[in-house]
């Protein structure tokens, strides 16, 4: 066996399964993975060097930077996963093996490549991420949708700084949208813009009032001076507040479109505080004053709509996840 040398260094050292040391301390160098030798020796090793696994010590690499037992591994690693004190580990012959022996992969879940619990994981586009109170997917990253210094806009995470919180913050794509900045929006496109005077949203594009009216989305030369900018755009679901985010609403089908009215089917009014649907009877009519003020609607698409405004969900790619989000975010016990 090899024996225990006497090694001096100004370097700083641990003692493996005792607490660190800066002073001279019995080490075998020879042993790669030397638990207390028979003597009684505790390992010493350099923490820069190696890493120490109950009481085993091997050669530290970056990918390896965790311990499980006397086994080392680094949790981005590759197929590894441990929870309450059991390793998983993700074979090339499709097994998943644990502290607890060999079980087929057909019981268990993926995330990608990567293994995940359920109840304790979330997976987000072949990312795994623990999951952390109110979590939702943005992108392949997590969030707590119930903090306010989160905004996701797009699939893109944003933290945000200051005591502002997001009722100062606006999504614009995925872009963050400052109170400086202006954010035009079209069905299929949102585009920022630096703020000016005299200027207005007809869509996704920025207009010079005293040159151009809008209408539906649709420029045309401005015939007499405008005292005042009618604007036309789409607005998102994720710049709401949450007090109107979470009040009524309604969701419906677009079924015909006129300069005074947009008829809808299909509609059902929501309440996010209550987490409660209603359908309602048809036709479902929503008048409007004038093109100036409503943007292009497509017939036979999805829309949310309040008694004044109408909106689209940006960030979400099915009704069904924009429900959970709206319900998730507002309903409380």
């Amino acid at each position: 066996k090899p024996s225990s040398l006497l090694i001096c260094k100004e370097t700083t050292f641990c003692i493996c399964g005792s607490k660190r040391s800066s002073s001279c301390d019995k080490k075998q160098p020879k042993s790669q993975c030397c638990c207390t030798s028979d003597e009684g020796v505790l390992p010493v090793y350099d923490p820069s060097a190696h890493i120490c696994c109950d009481g085993c010590v091997t050669g530290r690499k970056l990918w390896k930077d965790q311990c499980f037992g006397q086994t080392s591994y680094c949790l981005a690693q590759s197929g590894v996963l441990c929870r309450k004190g059991t390793l998983y580990k993700y074979r090339d012959d499709e097994d998943v093996c644990s502290a607890g022996g060999t079980h087929p992969s057909p019981e268990q879940h993926y995330c990608g490549r990567e293994l995940y619990l359920p109840e304790e994981d979330i997976c987000c586009h072949g990312q795994r991420h623990a999951k952390n109170g109110n979590s939702h997917c943005c992108g392949g990253g997590a969030y707590n949708i119930s903090d306010p210094k989160k905004k996701c806009c797009a699939g893109r995470l944003y933290n945000l700084t200051g005591q502002s919180g997001e009722k100062y913050y606006n999504c614009c794509g995925s872009l963050l949208q400052t109170p400086e900045s202006v954010c035009c929006s079209s069905e299929f496109n949102e585009v920022l813009y630096s703020k000016k005077s005299g200027f207005g949203c007809c869509g996704h594009q920025y207009f010079n009032a005293s040159l151009w009216s809008c209408c539906a989305e649709r420029l045309s030369p401005a015939k007499n001076q405008i005292k005042s900018i009618n604007e036309s755009k789409l607005l998102s679901i994720n710049n709401l507040n949450e007090s109107d985010l979470c009040n009524k609403m309604q969701i419906g089908t677009v079924d015909s479109v006129s300069l005074n009215s947009i008829v809808f089917r299909d509609v059902l009014k929501i309440h996010g505080r209550n987490a409660t649907m209603t359908h309602l009877a048809l036709p479902h009519i929503l008048k409007t004053p004038d093109c100036f003020s409503f943007p292009k609607l497509t017939p036979g698409k999805i829309y949310f709509f309040d008694g004044k405004n109408v909106f689209v969900d940006f960030n979400h790619d099915s009704v069904l996840q924009s429900l959970y989000f709206i319900f998730s975010k507002c309903y409380g016990p």
